[in-house]
């Protein structure tokens, strides 16, 4: 197992990937299956050399990063009120798109950082600049640094790559419409030596585009790698009344490989759609549909809600509570990826 590299989204997905093959081939060494992200861990750990950072480096999760940032706007005496730490971590993400960053990060003498910072004009630019010097010192590396730092040392050391693209014979990757461009560099790059690459997603489900990802590079897989595509339509969850909507509204799309997806169960119904103008007039739309239900004597806890996102129930609740409705709120997280 130890020459197959299978990556997917997230640490929960990557250890029940672990859990479901341990039961195939027993108690095996799996420590090439993870996320992209602990496998650039693994690798810099074995590599660390080449980057002038101890192999005992710090990875710095987005918290880590918003609590240095904090500091910084302290420092700096940045006014939260114009820029935002949650939009700072944006302009961070976007400003290390540039992998010449880097040359400020390893770079064992400090002064062309310091020369940059020194001349740097515009507030969130300095933050930006110190944050890098932060990591320097700390000797810590964040999620962008670990796809970036990985693709770097790898472009730039033949007999590095050639060691990793040899170990790598075989390379899988699991929610590929969610990677970034660099990260499909690094498996690219990884997958030269032996050409076996095989990735598994779904173009329309890309929605990770402020991360990097875009629908392009699965749309373009296979005229750059000369590969076979695979379409996997039969839908086993949904409805027809679910699936043939969202059919015809997908196929509205411009960028995308064509296919049409097909419910295997046969129950019918209706889907409704409602376009409200605000989340006001949505909620009291919705709170409307429970209460017709009920006058047909469908119980409260037979109807259920979701919603993608967490600032959106306010006003639902407020429309609920308004219209004597119970309710209660559940939690479900997503392991999907």
């Amino acid at each position: 197992m130890t020459n197959i590299l299978c990556v997917t989204f997230t640490n929960k997905a990557a250890a029940e990937m672990k859990q479901r093959i341990r039961k195939l081939v027993g108690d095996k060494d799996l420590a090439y299956i993870s996320t992209v992200h602990g496998f650039c861990v693994q690798f810099l750990k074995e590599e660390y050399k080449f980057l002038h950072y101890p192999q005992t480096f710090i990875v710095l999760d987005e918290e880590d990063k918003k609590q240095i940032l904090r500091q910084l706007f302290d420092a700096c005496n940045i006014d939260t009120k114009l820029h935002t730490i949650e939009s700072t971590v944006d302009s961070i993400h976007r400003f290390k798109r540039d992998i010449r960053y880097l040359d400020w990060l390893i770079n064992p003498n400090e002064e062309p950082l310091n020369t940059e910072i020194n001349n740097s004009t515009d507030p969130i630019q300095t933050v930006i600049l110190k944050y890098i010097k932060y990591e320097r010192k700390c000797f810590g590396l964040d999620f962008d640094d670990l796809i970036n730092a990985s693709f770097y040392t790898m472009s730039n050391s033949s007999e590095i790559r050639d060691k990793w693209q040899r170990r790598m014979e075989y390379i899988m990757v699991d929610e590929f419409q969610d990677i970034s461009d660099r990260q499909y560099q690094l498996l690219k790059l990884l997958s030269d030596y032996h050409k076996n690459l095989f990735v598994v997603g779904d173009p329309d489900q890309t929605i990770y585009e402020w991360r990097g990802a875009s629908v392009h590079t699965m749309i373009n897989f296979t005229k750059e790698n000369g590969c076979k595509t695979i379409i996997m339509d039969a839908n086993y969850r949904s409805l027809p009344f679910v699936i043939n909507p969202s059919n015809a509204l997908i196929k509205k799309n411009t960028a995308r490989i064509n296919k049409n997806i097909v419910p295997t169960r046969t129950k019918k119904g209706l889907c409704v759609y409602f376009h409200a103008k605000s989340q006001k007039e949505e909620a009291d739309w919705i709170s409307k549909q429970i209460m017709e239900f009920s006058s047909y004597n469908q119980p409260y806890s037979s109807i259920a809600i979701l919603y993608r996102a967490h600032y959106v129930s306010r006003s639902i609740e407020e429309s609920l509570i308004s219209n004597h409705i119970p309710y209660k709120i559940w939690l479900f997280i997503n392991t999907c990826g």
